[in-house]
């Protein structure tokens, strides 16, 4: 025997191959991170389209207010509010009083948190004027 076939004995062989992941589990983990991904985009959604559609209600309410003319004042109108809406929240309209007005509520879906503007709009004029907006709020709060 020679030295270095006395060296090649003595070396360790490489460790013996790990099994491989079993595939169910393969998939459970997979699938729930899927899952955990769709959720978070289903909350995104919902946040930015309440947070998108405020910002135009909130920028054309100062326009409003903020107008110098005010014998021909540019009203927030809920026709130009719908063709600006994101993220599509559940519309859901009440009539309020026999004045012509009525409630139109805006619901972003969510899982944690409701996401929620509130309009009284006159039917004849079809203005809009900001009734309520509800911060976003933990549900069960």
């Amino acid at each position: 025997m020679t030295q270095s076939d006395s060296a090649a004995a003595e070396k360790p062989s490489s460790p013996p191959k790990k099994p491989g992941r079993n595939p169910v589990e393969r998939v459970i983990v997979w699938g729930l991170i899927a899952i955990a991904g769709g959720l978070a985009a289903w909350e995104y959604r919902a946040k930015a389209g309440y947070d998108s559609s405020l910002e135009y209600i909130q920028q054309r309410v100062d326009e409003v207010n903020g107008a110098e003319d005010t014998e021909n004042p540019t009203a927030l109108k809920m026709s130009d509010v719908k063709e600006h809406l994101s993220g599509g929240p559940a519309v859901s309209e009440m009539q309020k009083s026999p004045l012509g007005e009525k409630t139109v509520n805006l619901k972003w879906p969510s899982l944690f948190k409701q996401y929620e503007l509130i309009l009284v709009v006159n039917n004849d004029t079809d203005n809009a004027v900001v009734y309520n907006v509800r911060p976003a709020v933990e549900e069960g709060d």
